[in-house]
């Protein structure tokens, strides 16, 4: 039985409505290193970072053979900072970055 036209503008405004609810994160963006090279953090912080971020990166303990540490990593322009992930703070960051766009990526 195919869609009546009442079925079909149904079906696409469900649709419209979940693109408009569903996070940014899942769009496609362009990934853009900036001036920063990711590489291993061999130590992390649990400190709060005061500055916006521009991107954030999540580093397994599998990432680099010879870098077994569990870090997500911020950066801004030429800085980067290696982060806990069990610090207390750390959700509601990555929630306030997902709203703006910024998603973590893992290496």
């Amino acid at each position: 039985m195919p869609f009546s036209s009442f079925g079909l503008m149904r079906f696409a405004i469900l649709l419209l409505l979940c693109s408009q609810g569903c996070p940014q994160c899942f769009r496609p963006r362009q990934r853009n290193l900036g001036h920063v090279q990711v590489s291993c953090c061999p130590k992390v912080g649990n400190g709060t970072i005061d500055e916006p971020v521009n991107e954030c990166f999540e580093q397994k303990e599998t990432t680099f053979p010879h870098c077994r540490v569990h870090a997500f990593i911020f950066t801004k322009g030429t800085k980067s900072w290696c982060v806990d992930p069990k610090v207390w703070w750390l959700q509601q960051r990555l929630r306030r970055l997902q709203s703006r766009g910024i998603c973590c990526q893992i290496l």
